[in-house]
């Protein structure tokens, strides 16, 4: 598939602390692969290729994952936890995935023409940033946009306003509200709270 980034990482035989810190000081990445039926397989990645890939690919890409003798895992990143203090990768889970299998994976919704609102005075409320979405891998994509630039004080979006790419469905409450719009007086009060406070 055109579309599939290829990574070469390497296969950690032993997953000892001493180990893998002397991994992480040579640039790598730990991580894990999963996949039914399979035991996980413990893996380095260098931080630059993880990073390069992501970028090109992006967060929900289907990668190759290639290990030194060859052999290859289709996969997606299944998790990227990161430290809170330092906020870098502390590490990396990865799925097996198949073109013909449906997952579940999360996606971040991205917000568009709130430049427009704020113009106007206007706040938005977001009460959700990502949602969990069941579909083949190669369908699921990096972000799902929302356009609220059509949006008025005290107008909202509901998750049955959103419209999903083919193929896709999730299990989210047809009725929940995902965004609100509040008018200037409102958000003058809430500022005004916040500084008396």
């Amino acid at each position: 598939m055109e579309n599939t980034g290829v990574m070469n990482v390497e296969l950690r035989k032993s997953t000892r602390k001493g180990d893998n810190n002397q991994l992480k000081r040579e640039g790598y990445l730990l991580g894990n692969i999963a996949g039914k039926g399979v035991d996980s397989i413990s893996i380095a990645v260098k931080k630059d290729v993880f990073r390069r890939s992501m970028k090109e690919f992006g967060r929900n890409g289907i990668f190759k994952l290639v290990v030194p003798d060859g052999q290859s895992y289709t996969v997606m990143a299944k998790e990227i936890h990161i430290e809170p203090v330092k906020n870098e990768i502390a590490h990396l889970d990865f799925q097996m995935v198949s073109f013909s299998e449906k997952i579940k994976q999360e996606v971040a919704i991205k917000i568009t023409g709130a430049e427009l609102l704020e113009s106007k005075r206007l706040l938005i409320n977001s009460t959700i940033d990502s949602i969990l979405l069941e579909g083949l891998p190669q369908d699921i994509p990096d972000e799902i946009e929302i356009d609220v630039s059509n949006l008025e004080a005290g107008e909202s979006i509901q998750f049955s306003d959103v419209k999903l790419p083919e193929g896709l469905t999730s299990t989210i409450d047809p009725e929940q509200k995902m965004i609100t719009v509040v008018g200037s007086k409102i958000r003058e009060a809430v500022e005004g709270e916040a500084a008396e406070s």
